[in-house]
């Protein structure tokens, strides 16, 4: 989910940038569908270099080295754990899985805003640069790749782009709104407004450890 921190170096080259984001996108979109390194390698084996769709599966590629990277290292478990072990023991809910989910979760989101507050204007060059890269490309890109074919892509980004939604990371109340709507998505109990103080906390976490987090992404 922490699509600003696989991309924001790339930025010159919106192409390869966009590739970086597709994993999380297609998420979004459908949990069924994904991408996987071995048909990625595949795809850009048999396709010619002049192909617009080559930077964007480079980038995809890219993303999945990195959170193999990311997700295993020592920073990131550590933030993660402190953030779960805030949520498990001051708001528990009755399943008892949400805690886990909301330390990975947030711990993504934070970052991306941690590069916003040390760069101010990072996520405006992000979105211009993505604006730039059509959808039917990306479109294509994913079916020539993923397990299933994904055809809603298009109407995905006109929302991705038009709610700028990163934005709302960089507020307590911004981030609570965006971490309920995934909550709500993949079913688990939202977190109560009285709660909202962890995530103004993982705040101070995640910064704290931003320039190890970035590291770990690549």
């Amino acid at each position: 989910m922490n699509c600003l921190s696989h991309a924001f170096q790339y930025l010159s080259d919106p192409m390869f940038a966009a590739g970086t984001c597709l994993p999380d996108w297609i998420g979004m979109i459908n949990r069924r569908v994904r991408v996987r390194r071995p048909q990625v390698q595949s795809f850009l084996r048999a396709t010619d270099e002049r192909d617009g769709r080559v930077a964007v599966a480079h980038g995809i590629a890219r993303h999945l080295q990195d959170d193999d990277s990311f997700h295993n290292a020592v920073p990131f478990l550590e933030t993660c754990n402190s953030i779960s072990k805030l949520m498990r023991e001051h708001c528990p809910d009755s399943t008892g899985h949400r805690s886990a989910f909301v330390g990975h979760i947030v711990t993504e989101l934070l970052l991306d805003a941690s590069i916003e507050t040390d760069q101010p204007g990072t996520m405006e060059r992000y979105y211009q640069a993505i604006e730039l890269v059509p959808a039917p490309l990306l479109e294509s890109t994913v079916n020539a790749i993923a397990s299933r074919p994904i055809d809603d892509l298009a109407r995905f980004m006109d929302k991705y782009l038009s709610s700028r939604f990163l934005f709302d990371y960089l507020t307590d109340d911004g981030l609570m709104h965006r971490m309920n709507g995934i909550l709500q998505r993949v079913t688990l109990e939202p977190i109560p407004e009285a709660c909202q103080w962890i995530l103004r906390e993982a705040r101070g976490i995640v910064y704290a450890r931003r320039l190890e987090l970035l590291q770990a992404v690549g």
